[in-house]
């Protein structure tokens, strides 16, 4: 007997350490509103996750010196800040110590203290969280003692910003600078997504530029309200200037060995080149002139080149042909036409010379063979300026009026395409199929009237106004849409006469820019922890809205798509935040990447974690979160659009060459310095691009996709490749000079 009691009294010797650390630590919950705080689910074994656990409990009902006792506690067990920390066995927490005592610290007014530990806690791991509450630190550091000394508002410079474009797009670059912290800025009304406040900030974004004088606003505002605006004003260009033949008709037969040929040229916003053939003379930014020289003949058809280039950049490119024999077939010579009383013969003569293309290529008209001047009169190489009246364009213009009288014209004015819509019959869509980035096109054509052709509209835009020809020749830039896109033009002459086209243009997008080349993408329903039902469901049907609007993944699955794959899986709610029951999802509904996450919602603010993950590696590809104190609609589409930009700047839409290829790698110029976000098990579409090209002009790109590499090895500078799948099973040669786009 006494040895059995021998053996138990040993046995609770031994076992009496385990007793003490598994029993609980001395109740230390307290009470407020008649909520118990400072609890734990299960025993409390003193373990780093029992004293996260219970300072998250304190922190709830705002007892902050407890909250950061248990916090200091969980950091003496484990120290850095971690997403799915493993507690024991499969059990994972998100673990923010450092972040937590930074906010506790914050609310007890040790801001410095806060500030630490916050900055800690983004440099372990970093969170939206996080960085609201560093803003909020940093403001309260501003403002304390004697440091309210930021009375100046943010500094904004606007780089090399253009005065005067011909594109339709300008990519702003906006550089903002505050000691007291840039904390939000806009341009053109449109907040910036701005989740840190930085005291050196670049900011570029896309800005489409409508014709004339575009006015963009940049505003920007620090920490302590301070705030500035700058105006940037930048005039769109998208029409080339214009030229008109003064002395002679294209098709025109001569009998001098040389002529001496005067143009007109005009543009609202300056000239800065003109040319008949190598005979160049500079604008000098002249809104109106004109320019001669003597141009030796060869016998036969002679073309003369006429180019203008504005200040913008456009280029007019024109050409009249001359014909240099001592006997006309059928064509008057120069000293036959009566140019005042013989409207038929000028006709007739447009009507003989109209299989000759290239009259003048220009926006506005061209007057031709109107008041022939001398050769002993002409002013060559001459330019005048508007502060001249453009007098000598004025008398042709008003002898041109005099060739018909509008009363005996009742024809309208004949309009013609030219370019890539001259063959296209009446009823007839244009197809183009190009590159997303590829959306300009230039509507050209010729009209002709015997009376005199004054105005000339697309879509209700004036391109030709002010001026007088009986053969316009005309072009506009125009942006095309993906789809159809319909054009009207509408020519007038000077009897009211009028004539209407219609051009339908069919845009279609080159398979590598469309959505299903894009990695596809299942966004599981999103884990609610939220107060309120409904802020979830609205808080997910926008991030979803805005990652289908943004156009970075191909969305295949959303929603409600999902719950026959959940009820399969027996997936619960909280399933949906594990990596693998994921995965498992994205698998079945057959796609290659997969986003799972869930919503926090807490009386004071909302919290949204998401998770991308490849389902054919199984590869967490990204992950962010969002977190704010506001919770009304619009503020909540705020957050989800910056959730969405997340995501889509750590998975990069890039395009690079092929710099190298052995044996079974690739070499491609894709590298950390293009991307910092660049990473190992992204995919690459490789094509082949060779220039279309119409009438000498590129107007696009021929597409050609070779297979999909997958990037191994990414360096600074370079990446390296293996090929994963050939375009049509195999065959495909993927050479230098070959280009690659991440999928």
């Amino acid at each position: 007997m006494k040895l059995k009691k021998r053996m138990a009294m040993g046995l609770l010797i031994c076992f009496f350490p385990l007793l003490i650390f598994c029993a609980p630590v001395d109740d230390q919950a307290k009470v407020k509103g008649g909520v118990q705080y400072g609890v734990t689910e299960g025993l409390f074994r003193a373990k780093w996750w029992n004293f996260y656990e219970r300072g998250l409990s304190f922190a709830s009902g705002g007892f902050w010196q407890d909250a950061e006792g248990d916090y200091r506690a969980a950091l003496k067990q484990r120290e850095a800040d971690q997403r799915r920390a493993r507690t024991y066995g499969m059990h994972f927490i998100d673990y923010f110590p450092h972040r937590e005592l930074g906010v506790a610290l914050l609310e007890m007014g040790r801001v410095q203290e806060a500030i630490d530990a916050l900055e800690t806690s983004l440099f372990t791991e970093e969170s939206a969280k996080a960085k609201f509450y560093l803003n909020r630190a940093r403001k309260a550091l501003l403002l304390s003692h004697d440091r309210i000394k930021d009375r100046m508002p943010p500094q904004i410079v606007i780089p090399n910003a253009p005065i005067l474009t011909n594109a339709l797009y300008f990519d702003i670059t906006a550089d903002f600078s505050d000691d007291g912290y840039i904390s939000s800025y806009a341009i053109n009304g449109e907040p910036g997504f701005l989740e840190l406040v930085q005291t050196r900030l670049q900011v570029v974004k896309r800005i489409p530029l409508l014709p004339g004088k575009n006015t963009i606003s940049i505003e920007a505002e620090d920490l302590l309200g301070n705030r500035s605006r700058q105006n940037l004003e930048i005039v769109a260009d998208h029409l080339g200037p214009q030229i008109f033949v003064i002395n002679y008709m294209d098709g025109q037969q001569v009998h001098d060995a040389s002529v001496a040929l005067t143009i007109s040229f005009m543009d609202d916003n300056g000239v800065a080149q003109v040319a008949l053939n190598q005979d160049a003379i500079n604008g000098g930014g002249v809104t109106m002139g004109t320019h001669s020289a003597v141009i030796a003949l060869q016998p036969g058809m002679n073309a003369i080149a006429m180019t203008a280039v504005d200040l913008a950049g456009n280029t007019t490119h024109g050409e009249i042909r001359l014909i240099l024999a001592s006997i006309s077939a059928g064509i008057p010579d120069e000293t036959s036409i009566d140019y005042a009383a013989a409207p038929s013969v000028l006709t007739a003569s447009a009507s003989t010379v109209s299989g000759l293309e290239g009259i003048v290529s220009s926006d506005g008209g061209d007057f031709r063979g109107l008041d022939r001047e001398s050769d002993e009169n002409s002013n060559q190489g001459s330019v005048l300026g508007s502060d001249q009246k453009f007098s000598k364009l004025e008398s042709n213009i008003e002898s041109l009026q005099n060739v018909a009288s509008p009363q005996q014209d009742e024809s309208p004015p004949m309009i013609n395409f030219r370019g890539l819509l001259r063959s296209i019959n009446k009823g007839e869509a244009l197809t183009m199929t190009g590159r997303k980035k590829d959306n300009r096109f230039f509507i050209e054509g010729q009209i002709s009237d015997a009376g005199g052709v004054s105005t000339v509209v697309i879509n209700n835009v004036p391109v030709v106004t002010g001026a007088v020809g009986k053969e316009v020749v005309f072009n506009r830039l125009v942006e095309l849409t993906e789809g159809e896109n319909r054009f009207i033009v509408t020519a007038r002459d000077q009897s009211g006469n009028e004539e209407t086209k219609e051009v339908v243009i069919q845009r279609e997008i080159q398979a590598i820019d469309m959505k299903e080349s894009r990695i596809s993408l299942s966004i599981m329903p999103f884990k609610n922890e939220s107060i309120s039902p409904t802020l979830a469901e609205s808080v997910y049907n926008l991030f979803v809205d805005r990652v289908v609007n943004d156009e970075r993944f191909n969305v295949v699955v959303r929603g409600e798509a999902f719950e026959a794959v959940l009820h399969e899986l027996q997936l619960s709610q909280t399933d949906l935040v594990d990596n693998e029951k994921a995965v498992q999802a994205g698998r079945l509904v057959g796609s290659e990447s997969i986003m799972f996450g869930k919503i926090i919602e807490t009386p004071e603010a909302v919290e949204v974690f998401v998770h991308l993950t490849d389902t054919e590696t199984s590869k967490i590809m990204a992950s962010h979160d969002v977190y704010d104190q506001k919770k009304g609609r619009s503020d909540i589409e705020f957050l989800m659009q910056g959730l969405s930009s997340k995501f889509t700047y750590s998975v990069p839409l890039l395009e690079g060459k092929v710099l190298a290829s052995k044996g079974e790698k690739f070499f491609l110029d894709l590298g950390k310095i293009k991307h910092a976000k660049l990473q190992e098990g992204l995919k690459c579409i490789a094509y082949r691009s060779e220039p279309f090209i119409v009438d000498g002009m590129v107007l696009g790109e021929d597409i050609t996709v070779l297979g999909t590499l997958l990037l191994k090895n990414v360096q600074e500078k370079i990446s390296i490749a293996a090929l994963i799948s050939a375009e049509g099973g195999g065959g495909a040669k993927i050479t230098k000079e070959d280009h690659v786009m991440t999928k």
